[in-house]
């Protein structure tokens, strides 16, 4: 049977020890920098050589995170020397995010296992595929959204190590594909600074009237997962590790979950897989450990559901003091207590030979000698004596299973000589255990940086080059009627494949497409069932005149391989180029044709990661975030029977607390809402500072518009851009990120 590894939460001191003492296998920790929770009590590089210590005495992993988008002076300034001395402490892996990280990492240290974080929103077979080739990559996290079903299918495919979560908080937005916090807030949840909005109130309206009740306000909120009742669906699949979510949390909830479920991976592994019956006293008390939110199985039985979410504010049903007596039992049982691993000892005392202490661990021998017994002057000395005194091991690894004394005639040794030979062994046995972890990394080799030209050694001067994404048909039309774009991008949800077809098949169409160029968009989630659609209906995808493809994720990307499509391919923002590894990364790969620079770095760090060879989003509403979780659903019913087409003007709309809007889009082919700020990212009159960064071309990227306001947009852009004309700012913008940035 496949050996299935608990994963613990750790994001303190504390919490490492409680995971370690309450059966974890392996803890997932963050250090100083890169982590996706920069909030938790993450540790100094002392505590972090310590705990990597700690878990590799007990017999467990440590794993750090670095899973959040770098910069580039971060990754090449910062990242070598950051991850270097927990390498050669024996780091036994770093969970990534960023593909520039992930070929940093992989050149300075060849032989770390590197784990691709849920961050990367891997959903799906082919983004396993996809990663196959990074020779460093031995796990990858997959998304929380996925079925059981999905996982089975995932499981059948690869040889990865796969990474899953059983219990926690969830995210309302699909990992790493979440903007909200950064867009409204400036705290970026890809920056490991998420504000958690999602966990805020929010009124929903249907053309401008309430349709929430006062009691489903935390419409963002789900509950958090519980896996205990499926746990043997998932270890009968073979995943490979069992991920708790938790960094922010305290001890005692880390303690208390890891036991818990310790305790039936143990069950199940001893039975054979056997039935394996949950007592009802232990969901109560995983329950008791967290029950602000209350508790579902996830996504992995059902894809979304009014029961999925807490709607109500969040509350604790039971009084401190009742909490209080069974977190007290938990933190004196796991945290307070010392681990210590069974050893064997044989002591040798004579009056001929030094004092020789023998200490076994396992395969693990060490031999250490004290000074010389001598003769009593009074009483002499038992074995009883010296046991009594070597078994005092107090605050260390080890404690004695069994302790032979042989004593030679009559003896007497000081008690300080009898502490120092045991300290001394205790010492070389911990030692002696941990020497195997411990590496040498190589030299930092430096990265060639792409050789981008500076503006002013262009030879032509940078001439803006447009493009255009639409979402409706209606936007479409107004665009193909103007002149200023070269290219559009029809996002998939536009229509669908018989409408293209028919679209095509106008009169006009093919001089459209040869005008401007015509880009479909595949969609942001590209999950089992959308593969097998698009598989199926590939062939009249292929044969329609497209110029290329926008893809926004992995799986869409290795799908198009597959396909054999030989077609260009344009990155979305998703995928995300935050430095210049990253970037080059993805020039390699076949087919692209250039990337989407990212939406949260401001106009210096766009400089310093290059901008030539990518194009600049200059105008739109922002997608803040993509979700499995549905509003429509959640309130009132599904849509996706509904065959009416449903107008962007018709969107729910989520009311927060300082009366900002922000539109709700159900795509219900796909099965996922989009999130959209509420204000337009707008460039207008900024084209000195957007022509220093020179980009390859500039976006306008149309969602909510009507005919009307997409018709001003382009014009606006075309005075201002291409003709040098100042115009009117817009009533109701935002500048994003462009000046102001991420922390």
């Amino acid at each position: 049977m496949r050996k299935t590894e608990l994963l613990a939460p750790a994001g303190s001191m504390e919490s490492l020890k409680a995971a370690v003492n309450a059966g974890a296998d392996a803890v997932y920790i963050g250090g100083t920098k890169f982590g996706a929770r920069a909030y938790a009590n993450n540790l100094t590089e002392e505590d972090m050589k310590w705990a990597i210590d700690y878990a590799h005495l007990h017999g467990v992993s440590l794993y750090m995170t670095i899973n959040t988008l770098l910069k580039e002076g971060e990754l090449e300034r910062d990242l070598y020397d950051y991850v270097k001395p927990y390498y050669e402490h024996g780091l036994d892996a770093v969970i990534v995010q960023d593909f520039g990280v992930l070929k940093a990492l992989s050149e300075w240290f060849p032989d770390l296992p590197l784990h691709v974080s849920t961050q990367m929103t891997v959903t799906g077979a082919e983004g396993f595929e996809f990663l196959k080739d990074f020779p460093n990559v031995t796990r990858i996290v997959t998304s929380r959204e996925l079925s059981l079903e999905e996982l089975q299918n995932i499981r059948n495919t690869t040889e990865f190590e796969i990474e899953s979560f059983i219990h926690g908080a969830l995210c309302y937005c699909y990992s790493g594909q979440c903007l909200f916090s950064s867009v409204i807030g400036g705290r970026s949840g890809n920056r490991g600074r998420c504000a958690q909005p999602c966990r805020l109130p929010y009124d929903v309206l249907e053309n401008g009237k309430r349709i929430s009740a006062d009691n489903e306000k935390y419409i963002l909120s789900p509950k958090d997962m519980n896996t205990l009742e499926i746990l043997p669906q998932l270890l009968d699949m073979g995943i490979d590790s069992l991920k708790i979510e938790g960094r922010m949390k305290r001890p005692e909830y880390t303690a208390g979950v890891v036991s818990i479920y310790r305790k039936y991976i143990d069950k199940y592994m001893e039975s054979d897989g056997k039935d394996v019956k949950i007592q009802k006293k232990d969901i109560q008390d995983l329950e008791e450990l967290f029950r602000k939110r209350g508790y579902s199985k996830g996504f992995y039985v059902q894809h979304n559901g009014r029961n999925m979410m807490a709607l109500s504010a969040p509350s604790n049903e039971k009084e401190e003091s009742e909490r209080s007596a069974y977190m007290d039992s938990l933190y004196e049982k796991y945290v307070e207590n010392q681990k210590q691993e069974k050893i064997k000892g044989i002591l040798e005392v004579s009056t001929e030979n030094p004092m020789k202490l023998l200490l076994q661990w396992g395969q693990l021998e060490v031999e250490v000698y004290g000074q010389t017994a001598m003769v009593p002057k009074n009483r002499a000395m038992t074995a009883a004596d010296f046991e009594k005194q070597l078994r005092k091991t107090g605050n260390t690894p080890f404690e004695f299973e069994q302790l032979d004394v042989l004593v030679s005639g009559e003896v007497f040794v000081p008690n300080g000589a009898i502490n120092e030979l045991r300290r001394t062994a205790l010492e070389a046995l911990e030692q002696a255990a941990l020497s195997k972890f411990r590496r040498i990394a190589l030299p930092k080799q430096e990265e060639e940086r792409n050789n981008l030209e500076s503006p002013d050694e262009q030879e032509e001067p940078w001439q803006p080059v447009f493009h255009v994404s639409v979402e409706t048909k209606e936007q479409l039309q107004t665009v193909l009627a103007s002149k200023l774009p070269q290219s559009i991008y029809v996002d998939s949800s536009c229509m669908s494949m018989t409408e293209f077809t028919d679209f095509c098949k106008q009169p006009e169409c093919s001089g459209m497409i040869e005008k401007h160029g015509m880009f479909y968009v595949l969609p942001p989630v590209f999950r089992m069932e959308t593969a097998k659609k698009y598989t199926e209906e590939y062939k009249t995808l292929k044969d329609l005149p497209w110029t290329g493809f926008v893809v926004k994720n992995l799986e869409s990307y290795q799908w198009l391989l597959k396909m054999e499509n030989e077609k260009p391919v344009i990155l979305d923002a998703n995928l995300y180029t935050f430095n210049r590894r990253a970037a080059k990364f993805w020039e390699s790969q076949p087919n692209v044709l250039y990337e989407t620079l990212p939406v949260e770095l401001n106009s210096k760090e766009l400089k310093d990661r290059g901008c030539e060879k990518a194009e600049l989003i200059i105008y739109g509403h922002l997608p803040m975030m993509i979700s499995a979780g549905c509003v429509y659903k959640s309130l009132k019913r599904c849509r996706k029977a509904d065959k009416r087409p449903l107008r962007t003007e018709d969107y729910y709309q989520l009311k927060d607390r300082k009366n900002m809007k922000f539109a709700v889009k159900p795509v219900c082919t796909e099965c996922y809402n989009v999130i959209f700020n509420s204000q337009p990212l707008s460039l207008l009159n900024q084209k000195k500072q957007v022509e220093a960064l020179s980009p390859r071309s500039l976006r306008l990227s149309f969602t909510l518009e009507n005919a009307a306001q997409t018709k001003h947009v382009l014009e606006c852009f075309e005075k201002n851009y291409i003709y040098n004309v100042p115009v009117e700012d817009f009533a109701d913008f935002t500048r994003g990120h462009f000046k102001r940035g991420v922390e």
